[in-house]
């Protein structure tokens, strides 16, 4: 009828069993004493040095935020002061670019045109008659007919030889036409470095999408750090799932100042690594 909530006497049980008692419970509790006591020997570790420290670190990652930032407005608006007049048909060389800049233009535009997303129209029938042909060339005489066409349009207007009725119907054209027209040079735009580079500067969408990649690998580099990794060598329970206890050399029991088996373990060498690591890492929560 023993349970956790009955009292008993040590005096009543017979050595073996308080022995075992004494040893097997003990020994678990003073494992993680001896452990608890040799970190707080190493480390210091109140809880106002804990959010100071935590505080200044916060601080520091405010203000890389902030100039990275700053650096980010700073090398767009310096990019586009550069290339103010680059359009589509703007022979360029890769070799010109910033790394961040040509990074950028490879990963964003690739993705674009392999996921297909290119012309919208109403006129279906013929886009998707240049969409099967898909060639740069399709595109860019198809979108010549169509400035030629335009300026033939705005001509008619300005020379007023048409009636009322026709006026109308032909701005009706040159605005469906001005919107195809925009469409076909984002696409031939997607397809060639000068074009690449206007729409990275001038549309906000990829603009806000270019300062996105920058920031991302911006802080990659800057969270770059050293982490401590350690693994106990001596397993503390042998095959049976007993204790592995220190013995001497002739293979007696080793006892603490309790008189108890000492647990063999290799926390003290973590510890001890541990330390060497954060002194090299200039890490400042140590006792002088």
């Amino acid at each position: 009828d023993v349970g956790w909530d009955k009292l008993l006497s040590e005096e009543g049980l017979n050595e073996e069993l308080k022995s075992f008692v004494e040893t097997y419970f003990e020994e678990r509790e003073e494992l993680e004493e001896e452990t608890r006591k040799k970190l707080e020997e190493k480390i210091e570790g109140t809880e106002g040095e804990e959010a100071k420290e935590t505080e200044k670190i916060e601080e520091i990652k405010r203000k890389k935020l902030l100039k990275a930032l700053t650096e980010c407005v700073d090398l767009v608006e310096e990019v586009k002061k550069y290339y103010q007049n680059t359009s589509w048909d703007k022979l360029l060389c890769e070799g010109e670019l910033s790394e961040e800049l040509k990074s950028f233009i490879n990963t964003y535009f690739k993705a674009k045109i392999k996921s297909g997303e290119s012309i919208e129209s109403s006129d279906v029938e013929e886009t998707e008659k240049i969409k099967s042909k898909k060639s740069l060339k399709a595109l860019i005489e198809k979108l010549q007919e169509m400035q030629v066409l335009l300026r033939e349009k705005h001509k008619k207007l300005k020379d007023n030889i048409l009636n009322d009725e026709k006026i109308e119907g032909t701005r009706k054209e040159i605005d469906a036409l001005t919107g195809k027209i925009e469409k076909f040079n984002k696409e031939i735009s997607q397809r060639t470095l000068g074009g690449q580079i206007y729409l990275t500067l001038n549309d906000e969408e990829i603009t806000e999408q270019f300062k996105k990649f920058w920031l991302d690998g911006k802080m990659i580099k800057e969270i770059d750090y050293p982490i401590f990794f350690a693994v106990n060598q001596k397993s503390l329970k042998n095959n049976k799932g007993e204790y592995r206890y220190k013995r001497g050399l002739k293979g007696e029991l080793i006892l603490d100042k309790h008189g108890h088996p000492i647990i063999d373990h290799d926390m003290d060498e973590i510890a001890e690594a541990f330390v060497k690591f954060a002194k090299e890492q200039n890490f400042n929560f140590w006792r002088a």
